[in-house]
This record gives structure tokens, sequence and C-alpha cells, in this order.
């Protein structure tokens, strides 16, 4: 049952009763209330009918053209472990659809693909990424324009339609993120941290300065790349900074050297 409707029940149920015991309070002396009559309890109890809005119908329409396919797969860096069970639980409950998910890097996903399309068998109906990433993966002609699909096709139901973010209908759905650089507490004081990027540079920061592998991840793209737009960094510097024996961290992992 509905929680809300269980909530409407019990407000009636105890005005009911309140009103019972207010009118027997109020009876002549010597009167006996009159029984009020009460529902069997075999009755059935009275749903609340919510007239369902068109975004609600279009979305019903949408589910039930994915419950025929019976699973979604789903390429993802995000949704690992307990993350990815849970998100799993949650997407089966609420629409009856199992989510298979596949795990790896944006650049992985992209190889993956290339090779599901040269054997004719698509296998990944999603693919996580970065921006970069996704306009890569279109640009080989991996990905599927929506645009004919009568889904879409429906008027004002669309609060932000799906494929606005691509003038071809291509579903490429991004948000922002923010890179800055950390520092370990564990090693570094306060007082000892690197204050500018220029510091990174220094002599003691070489083979410290830890940096997502730029084969498998455009974190590291993603990080410089509006920098060097803006003015802020030269190609110069990247080339010094790279000078600094950076070791390539491919996910969450760290290596144990710098991290002790």
């Amino acid at each position: 049952m509905d929680s809300r409707v269980a909530k409407v029940i019990i407000v009636k149920v105890v005005a009911l009763i309140a009103l019972v015991m207010a009118l027997a309070s109020c009876a002549p002396a010597g009167v006996s209330p009159q029984p009020v009559a009460t529902a069997p309890v075999s009755t059935p109890i009275p749903k609340i009918t919510q007239i369902a809005s068109p975004e609600d119908i279009v979305l019903q329409k949408l589910v039930e053209a994915a419950k025929k396919e019976g699973s979604v797969t789903l390429y993802s860096f995000n949704f690992m472990g307990d993350v990815g069970l849970a998100m799993q639980k949650a997407f089966k409950a609420r629409y009856g659809i199992n989510v298979d998910i596949i795990t790896g890097r944006g650049a992985e996903f992209a190889e993956r693909l290339k090779t599901e399309a040269r054997m004719g068998i698509r296998t990944g109906d999603f693919t996580e990424g970065s921006p970069v990433n996704l306009i890569n993966i279109k640009s080989l002609g991996l990905t599927t324009s929506l645009k004919d699909l009568p889904i879409l096709q429906e008027k004002d139901v669309w609060k932000i339609s799906p494929t606005d973010t691509d003038p071809e209908g291509h579903l490429l759905v991004s948000y922002p993120t923010f890179m800055q650089p950390l520092a370990n507490t564990r090693l570094l004081k306060p007082e000892d941290e690197p204050k500018s990027w220029a510091d990174l540079l220094q002599p003691k920061w070489k083979g410290k300065v830890m940096v997502t592998d730029p084969v498998v991840s455009t974190n590291t793209y993603a990080t410089f790349q509006p920098l060097i737009r803006a003015g802020t960094m030269t190609e110069d510097y990247l080339r010094k900074l790279g000078a600094q024996d950076l070791p390539f961290v491919n996910g969450s992992a760290q290596p144990k050297s710098t991290t002790n």
C-alpha cells in the first residue's frame, strides 16, 4: 500500500473515533448513544486515484519498452562495489529492470565499444566517461542518435529533452566536476605543503606528485587544459612538470612508497 494512502486512512480513522467520543459525551443523560455501524474487516480499503501527468505516462512507456529487453548493461567507473550493488537493487525495485554493470575506465570502454562494433555485437547500452571521452566515442561512430525515437517525439512532457545536449540527437549527458590538487596530510604538515603550481617544480617533489594516467583517463587533461587556455599555465611548465618523474595511477590505488 502506498504510504500516503495509509496516512490518509489513519487520519480518517482517528477523526471518526474522535467524533464518536464527542457525540457520546454530548448525549442526554439516560439515553444510550446509538451504536456506530462499522464496515466489515473484509471490506476493501478504497484507493486514492491520482491522475497521471503527461511526464508519468511517457516515463511509463519508456519503462515498459525497457522491460521487453529484460536488462540494461552499463559500462561504469563510478558504480563499483557496494555503490553499484545498491544502485542495481534500487533500480530493480523501482522499475523492475535488471542492471548489469561492467566496471572500468573511459578509454577502456572506447576500445571495448570499437571491438563490439567490428564484431557486429553490441553489449553495452550506456557508458560513462568524461565529456571529452563521450565526444571521442561519438566521433568514432560508436553512439546512436535517438532523435527519431517515438518516445522523444512526445510534446510538452520533457522539462529538458534527453537529446538537447547534442543537435544530432545523441544522448551525451555530462555534469560538472572540479579538479584540484590534494596533499597527503599523513606525510606533510600544512606549512610544508606546496603553495603554488610553481612549487611542484622544486627538486624535493620529484617522484612524489601523482597524476591520473592520461592513457586511461582524461582527468589530467581536464585539470590542466583550462589552466593552459586561461594563460595561468604554459606548455613549458607542463614539460618541466613531466620531468618530475610523475607516478601515474589508474584509479584509487596509491603507490605504497607515497602513502606510508
